[in-house]
């Protein structure tokens, strides 16, 4: 017996184990979902978010908690099953929710942003990649400070698209305020 077939097992007795407790059953939902996706079967993780999101959306609000986490998931899964489209889309109404929520300066919103930035990259949309990044390393150096780790990186992968949209010269631009900001804590 394998592990696939021991969550395909499990999938199958959700609806009868757990036929009183739908919350239960969307949280596992989204769980093996997850482990599908680590177990590169986006297709069987894709079924088991998508129910565990409608389910956390009439129950919670689309803004809630839990179905901004499913969402996220669910994107990555979209990404891995080849369904890009359907995972930008998502991505991108994830970055709304987390900034009407959370608000733009908070951290996952951050992240949730540049994880759209890295879709648009990937896409070759570079134009609309840089814009993001832009404002990612902006807002990651004003929640996190301009010499946080995370705010270096995403300075690197701005450089990173900037070089791949034909912008050398920009790219230079960014990578010697990085090395410049890196200098400073060396010094210190």
């Amino acid at each position: 017996i394998t592990l696939v077939e021991v969550l395909d097992s499990a999938v199958q007795k959700l609806d009868t184990d757990l036929a009183g407790q739908p919350a239960r059953k969307a949280e596992l939902r989204n769980s093996l979902g997850r482990t599908y996706y680590f177990m590169n079967l986006p297709e069987k993780a894709v079924p088991l978010q998508e129910a565990a999101l409608e389910y956390h959306r009439a129950e919670s609000g689309p803004t809630s908690r839990e179905a901004i986490w499913v969402m996220h998931n669910l994107a990555f899964s979209y990404w891995k099953a080849g369904r890009r489209p359907e995972s930008i889309k998502m991505q991108e109404d994830l970055v709304a929710l987390r900034t009407k929520v959370q608000g733009e300066n908070d951290v996952d919103t951050i992240i949730a942003i540049a994880t759209v930035a890295a879709s648009y990259h990937k896409e070759r949309r570079f134009d609309e990649a840089i814009k993001l990044l832009e404002k990612v390393v902006k807002l990651a150096g004003q929640a996190l400070g301009p010499k946080h780790d995370y705010t270096l990186v995403q300075m690197e992968s701005l450089a990173i698209v900037l070089e791949d949209a034909g912008r050398p010269e920009e790219a230079e631009v960014w990578r010697k305020k990085k090395a410049e900001l890196e200098g400073e804590d060396s010094e210190s």
